[in-house]
């Protein structure tokens, strides 16, 4: 979903996201991500229909992007799917927020910077995909900062969804015979 938001025109110091989702048919959890520009403020995963049917809902605070929700931007949620003759269940999403005001409340940052790929400019996620991106941002801190917080999201995804049962990228081929080629990258994350 690609989309350009515009603030509501009312005073707001807090917003709720309500994520809702039906499904019906076969299809293994797939990883969403929205992003308001190129900052990532939510990243869920949806969960495994079944052949009746499921819904589910995810209601998230957002007060800590609330500088981002005050300025017009581009919204970007991407939800990949595979559907075929095996994965055969849709994703129905509706996604909505509810923005308010509450009193004596802490302020909001004054600047959200990015750390990610950077993608928005040409309507697509942000997300670093490694090993093949440079995962890297360079940013020069005001010396006259008085609070900077720095918030990173990984998840493992693919063939690196049980990172833990990865193996040495020398180790990849020792089963391949019985098993078939093994992940690399090693089980060890820092």
């Amino acid at each position: 979903m690609l989309g350009n938001y515009v603030p509501p025109a009312c005073d707001f110091n807090r917003v709720i996201m309500n994520f809702t989702v039906t499904s019906k048919g076969r299809q293994f959890d797939r990883l969403g991500l929205m992003y308001l520009g190129d900052i990532e403020v939510f990243r869920t995963s949806t969960a495994e229909p079944t052949s009746n049917g499921i819904v589910w809902t995810y209601i998230k605070e957002m007060d800590q992007y609330e500088t981002l929700w005050k300025t017009e931007q581009k919204i970007i949620f991407d939800l990949g799917n595979l559907i075929d003759s095996t994965y055969t269940a849709l994703f129905n999403t509706l996604l909505t927020a509810t923005f308010f005001t509450v009193q004596n409340t802490k302020p909001a940052a004054d600047q959200i910077l990015p750390i990610s790929a950077r993608r928005s400019a040409d309507n697509g996620p942000s997300a670093f995909s490694l090993p093949s991106n440079n995962a890297s941002v360079a940013y020069r801190i005001p010396q006259n900062t008085e609070r900077a917080i720095v918030t990173l999201s990984a998840c493992g995804q693919a063939a690196e969804e049980f990172w833990y049962t990865n193996v040495q990228n020398s180790e990849v081929n020792t089963f391949a015979d019985q098993v078939g080629v093994l992940y690399g990258y090693s089980p060890f994350r820092e």
